[in-house]
């Protein structure tokens, strides 16, 4: 797939480089286009069906650095953006890739001691029955109030705990707060959600 004066290079377990020269980025999108198209159709194995896919990131000499660290580093934030499009897609790196990263990469730091500085609360979403309007539950939801940022969308800061596997203590502190508060409630049910990471990590039930 790659041109004659192009290099390939493994660079550990299923991470691989392409060094390429010519008119860019035409040449890396074209190469990109066809690693997605070819690796996507593996061939059968034997009577086995495999599925295999891969994810691009392109960074581009000079406009994105000159020596290989910068541009590695380039490649790799276009590859996590890639990934996050779901298998079969390539990404060309963007400078504001590096802002988006150092702004998660802080996030990611202050979630780290969000749990024990007690930044997060519950709010109570009323469950209601839409032919009678009666009163069937309530749902839990996670809420956390930064000191510096103020409130954090969950849909900014569950994806990143689920990343790096804090969801599992903040989703054990939710269950164990909500619960804490239903059981001064008579005759409530109160729904608390669990993320997918919860189910993959031990003693889930037991803690239930």
């Amino acid at each position: 797939n790659v041109g004659e004066h192009d290099t390939v290079a493994r660079l550990g377990g299923d991470e691989f480089a392409v060094l390429q020269r010519g008119p860019q980025p035409q040449s890396a999108e074209k190469l990109a286009r066809r690693l997605v198209e070819i690796i996507g159709h593996s061939p059968p194995l034997g009577s086995q069906s495999i599925h295999v896919g891969v994810s691009v990131g392109i960074a581009i000499a000079p406009d994105h650095g000159l020596d290989a660290d910068e541009l590695m580093k380039c490649a790799d934030l276009a590859l996590y953006q890639a990934k996050a499009k779901g298998r079969g897609a390539y990404q060309l790196f963007e400078p504001e890739m590096e802002e988006e990263a150092r702004s998660r990469h802080a996030l990611e730091h202050d979630l780290r001691g969000a749990l024990e500085a007690r930044e997060f609360h519950l709010v109570f979403q009323p469950q209601m029955r839409l032919d009678s309007s009666e009163l069937t539950g309530f749902e839990a939801l996670l809420r956390w109030k930064h000191p510096s940022r103020g409130f954090v969308s969950p849909a900014e800061f569950i994806p990143i705990a689920e990343e790096n596997g804090l969801i599992v203590p903040i989703g054990e502190w939710v269950l164990r707060s909500a619960c804490a508060t239903a059981a001064s409630w008579p005759d409530v049910t109160v729904a608390v959600n669990l993320s997918p990471v919860q189910f993959r990590a031990r003693g889930l039930v037991a803690m239930v």
